[in-house]
């Protein structure tokens, strides 16, 4: 099974990051709803777990904040490679636009 694994660095409170990772799912629904379906998030003391199907290929993974940086890693079932760059790349871009923000 291919993985993604990336990691996007931040300088908010370990706090601010966290909230602001909480409203990521209803974002990523929201621009993604034409994509995307099955969304499932739960959180842990490590961070979110969540899942999705993005063009009928179920998607899964865990979502951790710390101090500096949001580390991502995520499953795609091995008919999805050759989405592999599109998903990565659709990742940084939504984590890295969240917490780029201002408060």
């Amino acid at each position: 099974m291919p993985k993604i694994s990336i990691e996007v660095p931040h300088e908010l409170e370990k706090e601010v990051a966290t909230e602001r990772l909480k409203g990521l799912m209803a974002h990523v629904k929201e621009r993604y709803a034409s994509q995307i379906s099955d969304l499932q998030e739960s959180w842990d003391d490590d961070g979110m777990n969540f899942g999705f199907k993005a063009y009928s290929f179920p998607v899964s993974g865990k979502l951790t904040v710390d101090q500096t940086r949001a580390h991502l890693d995520a499953n795609l079932p091995m008919a999805a490679m050759m989405f592999k760059g599109r998903f990565e790349t659709a990742f940084r871009e939504e984590l890295q636009k969240l917490f780029s923000e201002k408060a």
